[in-house]
């Protein structure tokens, strides 16, 4: 079987079986019946073509030719149809439906005779070709007409779509021009061209693509088709490059087919192991860069999820990450609210003031229902297949109040808590299978930060708890208002180093009752005591708090309180507690016997800045970063409660609108920066 007759039966198979995937379908839309008459047109034409070429003698040649050609007038005719019925101008484009079956059947009673095919003889090695009638030009003429009036319709529709609609015309632009491109190379020997249709395999993808826009709810972006296809090429020509050289070099033919196929064995394995290597490189080519999220991109987006502290953080960075990633024109978050049995609009982007007011979902919803039962996110497209039929009007209708083409559910404790709404992109491409593979990734990072989040808030609860029973000793009934009673004289005489102790004592219980009581009430420092205070009073009750602390270890404690007119704008109570006392307290612990913490001042143009400066072992330049972070405890051997320390530090200052910073050479010490507002 030669080439050419091996393309006539790859034509008539992909043709038939097109055909009988489309019958194989229920009720029939006028657009599956057009493309049924295409389809089963296109077979007759592939099959007389087959059966031409295998002619034994020339006038079963030129009857099989007049059969073939019979397929080739009406073409043009029947695709034309299909292209109006499917972009829903049918109505439109009627007058050119009937002229082109009126110029069909015309045509197709004259290609009984030899006004279409005279006769056929030998050319360019075959042995039976056609030889063109008067009306062949005709038909070529009407050929031409056509394929631009459906190119056109084409390209207006492949423009003017949004979504998988969008990507349903792109892909008939890319069918059409695979097929007819390649189907009519056939007519240039007919013109004394010497060319061979070559072309003519082509006609069995331009039918399987149109079939792939008809039969699949979603389709593959043709960028990412496209992209997936230059990959395997990549893998496919570096897998071949050793095969063939030891294929044209190896003197043993028993070991150049084993190495090959060895190659082919082993060639999945590779393609896993360097898939991300090949991808990385094929996305730097011109025509697709920049159109895809790399992986490395990806996981900054999951970090910055991973970093939230909070239910409102976390809704407002889905929604950044979302139009960032994706470009999504509308985004909404919709979250559980059980007490009234909706899931209520928290954040959103491209919503009116009324839907970022009344958006919500009913928890009976049979979209809550699907989200709970499949545990996946749900694609506008792929209603029809998901739901029953008396569901999908109500489904569509749910996700088109929410203005929503994918719905994106998020879990916490096998509980559904968040639904994410995605709109049309603005660009008015799909959410390809990439981006859906994204959407999942970000769906469980952000699952496993609400968990956190909730088991955060859960230990807030219990803290408020405990914080209730512990603030009993500090109340008026509580045995620390005593203290008060022995500094006002009433249990008798006491003398000034008791009298100074016993003020320390009830300062720091008076920090510890007024902080207590933020525990009862979680929340940030929005009620901060914000005033312009002296900080010379706080400076001396810090030394003579950690002076007997400081002689006990052996180290020289010196500290320079600011002048009394020097006004910073704090909450002086926290300053002393949880900026000054953590420093001192950690750079004692950081400084051994005869060592020095010196703890004092500068006044620059706006701002003070508190200085604790110590003689210990200093940090590590890898241990930099690690700081201020919660939790961490550089030396185990002089670590501190909680690792907590420097991490509270860094939150007041911050919560004052200052700063801390730090200065370290590892061996001689380390000095500790905070930064206020000073009231000028």
């Amino acid at each position: 079987m030669t080439y050419f007759s091996f393309s006539g039966a790859l034509n008539f198979l992909t043709s038939t079986v097109v055909l009988l995937l489309v019958l194989a379908r229920g009720k029939k839309t006028i657009v599956e019946l057009t493309f049924i008459l295409f389809s089963a047109n296109i077979g007759l034409w592939s099959l007389f073509y087959l059966l031409w070429l295998l002619s034994p003698d020339p006038p079963f040649a030129l009857v099989m030719t007049r059969a073939f050609m019979m397929g080739a007038i009406f073409i043009p005719f029947f695709y034309f149809h299909f292209i109006a019925e499917f972009s829903g101008e049918g109505f439109r484009q009627r007058r050119w439906i009937r002229g082109g079956y009126f110029f069909g059947v015309a045509l197709a009673i004259s290609n009984f005779g030899p006004w279409v095919v005279r006769g056929v003889e030998p050319r360019m090695g075959f042995v039976h070709w056609p030889i063109p009638g008067p009306l062949f030009h005709v038909h070529l003429a009407l050929f031409a007409i056509y394929l631009f009036r459906f190119i056109g319709i084409l390209v207006k529709q492949a423009n003017k779509r949004i979504g998988n609609e969008r990507e349903q015309f792109k892909y008939l632009l890319l069918g059409t021009a695979i097929g007819f491109g390649g189907g009519m190379t056939n007519y240039l020997l007919w013109y004394g061209i010497p060319v061979k249709p070559y072309g003519n395999s082509f006609v069995s993808i331009y039918v399987a693509i149109i079939a792939y826009t008809i039969l699949r709810y979603r389709l593959m972006d043709i960028n990412l088709a496209a992209r997936n296809l230059t990959l395997h090429l990549f893998f496919g020509v570096i897998i071949s490059i050793p095969a063939v050289f030891i294929a044209f070099l190896g003197e043993s033919v028993f070991f150049s087919g084993l190495v090959i196929v060895l190659l082919s064995l082993l060639g999945p394995f590779f393609f896993v192991r360097f898939r991300d290597s090949l991808l990385s490189a094929v996305d730097r080519l011109p025509v697709f860069r920049g159109r895809f999220l790399p992986f490395e991109d990806l996981q900054l987006k999951l970090h910055a999820i991973n970093n939230t502290q909070n239910p409102s953080q976390l809704y407002q960075i889905l929604v950044q990450i979302v139009r960032e990633v994706f470009g999504s024109g509308r985004i909404c978050v919709l979250a559980r609210d059980h007490q009234k049995g909706y899931f209520l609009i928290k954040e959103g982007h491209g919503l009116s003031p009324a839907d970022r007011t009344f958006l919500s979902l009913s928890i009976s919803s049979p979209i809550i229902n699907f989200f709970e039962s499949k545990r996946e996110m749900l694609v506008k497209e792929n209603i029809a297949s998901l739901f029953p039929a008396g569901q999908q009007k109500v489904v569509s209708t749910e996700m088109n109040y929410l203005h929503a083409v994918v719905a994106v559910p998020i879990f916490s404790r096998n509980s559904l808590q968040l639904i994410v709404c995605l709109g049309e992109k603005e660009t008015g491409a799909i959410y390809n299978d990439l981006d859906l593979a994204h959407l999942t990734a970000i769906a469980r990072g952000s699952e496993h930060t609400l968990n956190s989040i909730q088991a955060g808030i859960m230990n807030e609860q219990m803290t408020a708890v405990w914080a209730h029973d512990l603030m009993k000793p500090f109340t008026p009934k509580g045995s620390f208002h005593i203290i008060k009673k022995i500094l006002s004289g009433h249990l008798g005489p006491i003398n000034s180093p008791v009298k100074s102790a016993l003020e320390l004592i009830l300062n720091d219980s008076a920090f510890v009752l007024q902080n207590l009581g933020r525990l009862l009430h979680p929340g940030s420092f929005d009620d901060l005591h914000r005033r312009p205070v002296p900080l010379s009073n706080l400076f001396a009750r810090i030394q003579e708090k950690f002076l007997p602390i400081a002689d006990e270890a052996g180290v020289y404690l010196d500290v320079t309180p600011p002048p009394p007119n020097v006004l910073v704008i704090c909450d002086a109570a926290l300053i002393e507690h949880r900026v000054l006392s953590n420093l001192i307290e950690n750079a004692l612990r950081h400084t051994t016997t005869g060592g020095r913490v010196t703890c004092s001042y500068e006044l620059r143009e706006k701002t003070f800045v508190g200085i604790v400066r110590d003689t210990g072992e200093g940090i590590q330049k890898q241990d930099f970063q690690k700081v201020f972070e919660r939790g961490v405890q550089l030396d185990q051997n002089t670590k501190g409660m909680a690792g907590l320390g420097l991490f509270s530090v860094k939150s007041v200052c911050e919560a004052h609108g200052g700063k801390v910073w730090f200065e370290s050479v590892y061996g001689r010490g380390t000095t500790f920066y905070f930064e206020l507002p000073r009231s000028i």
